[in-house]
């Protein structure tokens, strides 16, 4: 049969020659994009779909960012379709949208580097460090703390684990306070070098950029005392 008539039929086997560009079958018969030397070439298209119906993925341009754009179809399979999973870039926090977001959307950060994530109510820090320590180095004693912890986004206090050198006779006392008042108190009991507890529930317990944490020693005696404090 001629190449003519197998490109008529859409049958057969032999390569379509369009310029130097080849398009071909592999031995799995996927299509495949070549040049006259064997090597790959690109496919510029203004949208690809993967899959079909309902069960398929848009890959495009989006016309308003100019940033690649994946979605999705909608339940009948048209193209009024949900955007997911698009990575835009802005340069700094503050640029942020504020609305018209979906819970799961990315947006890059170029002056720190650093994803964002938005969790329905906040954009998310993924590559915040979710721990930081309050360290009484040497003698531990009642004391007041000056040394701050001021976050760089709005957190919420979930744990503490706190440790000392060696058992004490009496239990060392501490309390984070939140911009100077009492917040939640803890106890590494007598004969025991470490704690781990909960910090309480409630809107207290969510600190934003203008507040700050502080640790007071209010009794008992030790050296080195280290706490850990974990939030998101």
């Amino acid at each position: 049969m001629s190449k003519a008539r197998d490109r008529a039929d859409r049958g057969g086997t032999t390569p379509i020659k369009i310029g130097t560009t080849i398009l071909n079958i592999d031995s799995a018969q996927d299509l495949t994009v070549k040049d006259s030397a064997n090597v790959l070439k690109k496919v510029i298209a203004a949208e690809v779909q993967v899959g079909t119906g309902t069960d398929k993925i848009v890959i495009k341009r989006d016309s308003d960012t100019g940033k690649v754009s994946f979605k999705t179809a909608d339940s009948v399979g048209v193209e009024t379709i949900t955007d997911f999973g698009s990575v835009l870039s802005v340069d700094s926090a503050s640029l942020l949208p504020a609305s018209g977001n979906a819970k799961g959307d990315i947006k890059f950060v170029t002056n720190s580097k650093a994803l964002y994530l938005w969790d329905s109510s906040a954009w998310v820090n993924s590559n915040a460090v979710t721990r930081f320590y309050f360290v009484v180095a040497g003698s531990v004693a009642a004391s007041t703390g000056t040394v701050q912890f001021v976050p760089d986004r709005t957190i919420t206090l979930q744990s503490i684990t706190a440790k000392i050198d060696s058992a004490v006779g009496a239990a060392l006392v501490f309390t984070i306070k939140k911009n100077g008042s009492a917040l939640q108190q803890f106890t590494i009991p007598a004969g025991d070098t470490s704690v781990s507890a909960n910090f309480s529930t409630g809107a207290a317990y969510s600190i934003t950029t203008s507040n700050n944490l502080t640790l007071d020693v209010d009794s008992g005696t030790a050296t080195n005392l280290s706490v850990r404090v974990n939030y998101y």
